[in-house]
């Protein structure tokens, strides 16, 4: 087991160097604990409510499985993002080009009510 000094605000891994650590330690900075020798201390964090070490992918995992399975849920964060931001994009080009075809129609509409208003529509003259 090795010695780690975790942050007291969000319980990741601040140091683990024994100087540092003790350091912010005595100025309330962080929490001292024991956690795992073969653990890598970015898949280590501290539980303030537990008060134990959390280890990422448990610690029967090896560093390189943890890391494969991080990479897995990021990328599939990623892609369920993306095609959120791609429906959401899709639904506002819709909606901009229902518009748009609703505008058409009640212009034709107040065209055809008003056949004078297509000559005062063109003679109006657009400021450059």
């Amino acid at each position: 087991m090795k010695t780690v000094y975790f942050n007291v605000h969000d319980g990741l891994v601040f140091s683990e160097d024994s100087i540092a650590g003790e350091e912010a330690l005595s100025q309330g900075r962080a929490l001292k604990a024991l956690a795992p020798d073969n653990v890598e201390s970015w898949r280590l964090s501290y539980d303030v409510i537990t008060q134990q070490v959390s280890v990422y992918g448990g610690i029967e995992k090896s560093n390189q499985q943890a890391a494969e399975q991080l990479t897995a849920s990021t990328i599939t964060k990623k892609a369920e993002e993306n095609d959120s931001a791609l429906l959401l994009r899709k639904n506002s080009e819709k909606n901009e080009a229902e518009a748009k075809l609703r505008r058409k129609q009640l212009l034709a509409s107040k065209l055809a009510e008003n056949p004078n208003l297509r000559e005062q529509l063109i003679s109006v003259t657009i400021p450059e």
